[in-house]
């Protein structure tokens, strides 16, 4: 479920982990070493990227900068048209619905 999250928001811009644990904040409980665990698993994994990009919210907390790679851009539509995953439903279904548009028509 977060990893989906973080790359809807990667989806958008750029981010730091300060700007995705503070977007994530409302929606889910997520502790900074969850949060870091994830990202070091989502760099390894080839889905995300470090950045040297303006970001559109700077911060005053020093943290690196992550962008979606483009095997980040297929996880996340993969991830977009999966149906099977019914933990925390609602939730999921208010990602998806926020990102619908992100979908090629064909796929809506």
């Amino acid at each position: 479920m977060y990893e989906i999250f973080i790359l809807s928001i990667l989806m958008n811009f750029p981010a730091h982990a300060y700007l995705i644990s503070k977007i994530i904040e409302p929606w889910f409980k997520i502790s900074r070493g969850t949060l870091s665990t994830l990202l070091k698993k989502m760099l390894k994994d080839g889905y995300i990227e470090y950045t040297n990009e303006d970001i559109p919210f700077k911060s005053n907390h020093s943290s690196q900068t992550y962008k979606i790679t483009s095997s980040g851009k297929e996880r996340f539509f993969s991830l977009m048209l999966d149906t099977t995953e019914s933990v925390n439903f609602i939730k999921l279904f208010h990602i998806k619905a926020n990102n619908f548009g992100l979908l090629q028509a064909s796929d809506r």
